[in-house]
């Protein structure tokens, strides 16, 4: 059981976009898998982020992969973080993996403004003209085409 541990709490309070992203190479060998951990009660608990887990059978010793992760879950709360890789019989792990690259950061969210619902507009009347009761001529709004 290898853990590496963030040193010191996240506040993630006002960041509903918060997410965890990080890069990993690196092989497992049977029974030993590789998990980004959550933990809201100071460390006593710890939660797996499943959507970025790596299993026993990953052999990617030359390639970087992407791994990422909502944490929007957990905003408004304080939480600790956690990569750990370990063997299900309890020994300790066969494995070699590499992680780079570690960042929390919140995700923009994409502001919509009317060039992009005209878009959609054009779209939907593009498929069937008739439907919307629009005209060719019809289409600008704002002075966009």
């Amino acid at each position: 059981y290898l853990p590496l541990e963030l040193n010191g709490a996240l506040n993630l309070t006002n960041h509903p976009s918060a997410q965890l992203t990080f890069w990993v190479r690196g092989h497992l060998n049977p029974y030993s898998v590789f998990r980004a951990q959550v933990s809201t009660d100071a460390g006593l608990n710890w939660a797996e982020l499943s959507v970025v887990n790596v299993d026993y059978g990953f052999n990617n010793d030359g390639a970087w992969v992407r791994k990422q992760a909502s944490l929007s879950a957990y905003n408004n709360q304080t939480i600790r973080l956690r990569l750990v890789t370990y063997e299900f019989n309890g020994a300790a792990p066969e494995s070699d993996i590499w992680v780079d690259n570690v960042v929390i950061e919140d995700v923009p969210v994409p502001e919509i403004g009317p060039e992009e619902v005209l878009v959609v507009l054009r779209r939907i009347d593009d498929e069937n003209p008739a439907a919307v009761g629009h005209h060719d001529d019809e289409r600008t709004i704002g002075g966009v085409q």
